[in-house]
């Protein structure tokens, strides 16, 4: 959208958005169109249908188990009673999806498609959040060679640990916040990954919370990686993982774990099923790091007691 243009005035900017297209950034003169809220409902968040192949990928990841969810899709060419279970449980993983919407942006110019999306942070007084782009490679196999050089370039640690810090924003009721972005993100090293983890989940509850948003993101990795260790249905590219606890020191440490963007989902043949190894790389990888905190802020929680 035009840089100087407003948005209508039922919407407005989303602002737990951690990554992706942010609304801050302008590239020749043509600012992004990030996140959406529809002032009044906090429930749900609108984000703009990318442009082509991609855009249509993920509406129809969506669709495909909003339908299987609604008794629908059973038994068809494209889903087995098999593949049916599992898009159940995968449901239970991702944001809820209420369809698709048009939105006048600008006078000047066509309505834009919006997918909306459950809001996944509404819940949370100060929500703490970290997102994580999974897997050892981000390029899915439509990608150009071009295009896979340039993802490599992104983040060469990817490739060894199987994940990629996007950002992350923690603050609590007294205004304290601390931010990272992307570049930050890019920056991490093997030496130091464990303390960007650290520095988002221990930084400002008690050791005795943290340890409980610890454990419980622990059991919700589990969660995922026990779905993925089924499933042989598809591969994801460049999804992510969207960590949220609460910060406010005053409630209790709640948490939530999301699996989000699927814009670069492949569901595969049954000739050709095989378990999603790229993304369950940097998964398990996660699920050690985050072990280790635990252990590390239970030993902690013990010394504190002598």
């Amino acid at each position: 959208m035009d840089v100087n243009a407003e948005l209508p005035p039922d919407f407005e900017w989303y602002q737990n958005q951690i990554a992706g297209h942010l609304p801050s950034v302008i590239r020749n003169g043509v600012r992004q169109i990030g996140i959406l809220h529809e002032r009044g409902r906090t429930d749900v968040i609108l984000k703009l249908v990318q442009e082509g192949i991609r855009g249509q990928r993920e509406i129809g990841f969506y669709r495909r188990i909003a339908a299987i969810c609604e008794g629908q899709g059973i038994n068809c060419e494209e889903t087995d009673e098999v593949e049916g279970t599992l898009l159940k449980e995968l449901a239970m993983l991702i944001p809820r999806f209420y369809g698709c919407r048009q939105i006048l942006l600008d006078e000047n110019g066509p309505p834009k498609e919006f997918i909306q999306l459950e809001d996944v942070t509404e819940k949370f007084k100060c929500p703490c959040i970290m997102d994580v782009k999974m897997g050892r490679v981000s390029a899915d196999p439509l990608a150009s060679e071009e295009k896979r050089m340039a993802e490599e370039v992104k983040s060469p640690l990817q490739k060894k640990i199987g994940f990629r810090i996007l950002g992350h924003r923690v603050q609590n009721e007294d205004g304290l916040q601390i931010s990272r972005e992307r570049i930050w993100g890019r920056e991490r090293t093997e030496e130091n990954i464990e303390e960007a983890f650290v520095e988002y989940l221990t930084s400002l509850r008690s050791t005795a919370d943290s340890f409980k948003i610890v454990d419980e993101f622990v059991k919700q990795l589990d969660q995922v990686l026990c779905w993925f260790q089924q499933q042989k249905i598809a591969h994801f590219y460049a999804s992510s993982l969207l960590f949220v606890y609460e910060g406010h020191s005053n409630l209790m440490p709640s948490v939530s774990l999301s699996m989000i963007d699927f814009s670069h989902v492949f569901f595969v043949q049954k000739t050709e099923a095989k378990m999603d190894e790229n993304y369950m790389f940097g998964l398990l990888h996660i699920i050690k790091l985050f072990r280790k905190i635990r252990r590390d802020l239970l030993l902690a929680m013990k010394l504190d007691a002598q």
